[in-house]
C-alpha cells in the first residue's frame, strides 16, 4: 500500500509480504539539463517531470488498488478451500463409520 503526503512528491511504499516500508521521494529530483536552451525550457522540463510523477503516482495507486482487490479475492478463496476441506474430512469420516458398521 502506498501512502501519499500532502506535498504529493513523497510516498511510503509498503511491501505486504515482508511488512517493511521504504520511503521514495520525487520532490527533490535534480533538474534535467536543457542543453543551454535558457530558463524558459527549464520550466517546461520541470512541468513535464511533475506531470510524469503525477501520472506515475496515479498508475501506482491504481496498481495498489488492484493488488488489494486481488488479495481480498485470494483470502475469500482460501476460506472456501478450508471449508471444503472440512466437508471432505467429515465425508471421509462418515464413509469410514458406515464401512465399519457393514463389517
Amino acid at each position: 500500500m502506498a501512502e501519499f503526503s500532502a506535498r504529493g512528491g513523497d510516498r511510503t511504499v509498503q511491501n505486504p509480504s515482508d511488512n517493511q516500508s521504504s520511503h521514495v521521494s520525487h520532490g527533490n529530483l535534480p533538474k534535467q539539463s536543457t542543453g543551454g536552451g535558457g530558463p524558459s525550457h527549464g520550466g517546461q522540463v520541470v512541468q513535464k517531470s511533475m506531470a510524469q510523477n503525477q501520472e506515475f503516482d496515479r498508475i501506482l495507486a491504481d496498481k495498489d488498488n488492484e493488488i488489494k482487490s486481488l488479495n481480498e479475492t485470494v483470502n475469500v478463496l482460501e476460506l472456501k478451500v478450508q471449508s471444503l476441506e472440512k466437508l471432505l474430512h467429515l465425508k471421509d469420516q462418515k464413509i469410514q463409520n458406515l464401512s465399519a458398521k457393514i463389517k
